[in-house]
């Protein structure tokens, strides 16, 4: 009897490292994609503060850039050492917002020897809308919603169009230090901050059906609520009603910074952040007439993955492509 040739194991997938350096934190994630999905095989992240008084000052605050500096440096050494091919950097509202942000970049691209793009608002929306089709499998009508520290991303799709991708200043740090400075929240200060929430969310929806519509909320709020809340996730996410996100925000409100670092699942350095990242998913849910949101982990890192892995299979195409022209052309010599 013969014995059959074993095939060969698949190749090992090609692993990208993806930094997000934002407001808050500096994330790495470590991956590759899989059948149209991203497959994570090391992630890490480190709060850094980088937008610790930018909506006062219209700069990034020096200590603030050296904790951000170091943390960058330390999550690309983890990204190599981690089988990372190739690590990439982005950042997003705070080097946008700053009117240093542009020679923060230079410094930390000198320094760490990775460039580091800065995403423009529409950029950024577009990462976390790819980030959640990927997630649910699915490109139907959507409404996303992405908070970060320093901006939230409002995305809304209708078959092939997106009536809506809207990149605004609602980011969780930049509004806690804007409207939330007694600890804990006064109720003056809470009305005052969804005052300017619902400007600017009305501002945007205005013209835009969303009644219809699922919406998926991603980002620091989105995955902390479903950690403080237990929730189970299936990969895409988790469905929560409206009702239990307003009981999960009383709670923060009626608690102290120093209280809200002990509640279960609630990571201590977005401790102070929390009540305005809830107040704007809630602000969103109401005007689109939302009883239950699914919250979804992914985002930024997710979406510039899927893009790196995309360029990459339309250079392999183009390569198949000319290398069969090639031998085409050489046999009808």
């Amino acid at each position: 009897m013969t014995a059959r040739p074993q095939s060969s194991p698949p190749p090992a997938p090609r692993l990208i490292g993806v930094i997000d350096i934002g407001t808050n934190s500096v994330k790495l994630a470590v991956g590759y994609v899989a059948k149209g999905r991203v497959v994570y095989t090391y992630v890490k992240r480190e709060p850094t503060r980088l937008g610790r008084g930018l909506a006062a000052s219209g700069k990034l605050d020096v200590n603030a850039m050296r904790y951000t500096v170091r943390a960058v440096m330390r999550l690309v050494i983890d990204a190599r050492r981690n089988g990372a091919a190739e690590v990439i950097a982005v950042g997003t509202y705070a080097f946008r917002a700053a009117s240093n942000g542009e020679g923060a970049v230079r410094g930390i691209a000198r320094v760490s020897g990775v460039p580091v793009k800065i995403l423009t608002g529409a950029e950024e929306a577009t990462m976390v809308l790819r980030s959640v089709q990927a997630r649910l499998r699915t490109k139907r009508d959507l409404m996303v919603l992405d908070i970060g520290g320093g901006s939230a991303e409002l995305i809304v799709t209708r078959g092939r169009r997106t009536p809506l991708v809207r990149s605004v200043p609602l980011g969780a740090v930049r509004l806690t230090e804007k409207f939330l400075a007694n600890d804990p929240v006064t109720v003056d200060e809470y009305l005052r901050l969804n005052e300017e929430i619902e400007r600017v969310v009305a501002g945007m929806l205005k013209n835009v059906r969303v009644r219809d519509l699922q919406l998926v909320v991603s980002g620091g709020t989105a995955t902390t609520a479903a950690s403080m809340l237990e929730l189970r996730s299936d990969g895409g996410g988790s469905t929560v009603s409206v009702s239990q996100l307003h009981a999960l925000e009383l709670r923060c409100l009626r608690s102290t910074t120093a209280q809200r670092k002990n509640f279960h699942g609630l990571p201590p350095d977005r401790a102070d952040i929390i009540t305005a990242g809830l107040a704007v998913l809630l602000t969103v849910a109401s005007y689109a007439g939302k009883r239950s949101i699914r919250l979804i982990e992914g985002g930024v890192r997710d979406g510039v993955m899927l893009s790196v892995a995309e360029k990459a299979l339309r250079a392999r195409r183009r390569s198949a492509t000319m290398a069969r022209s090639k031998a085409a052309a050489r046999k009808g010599r």
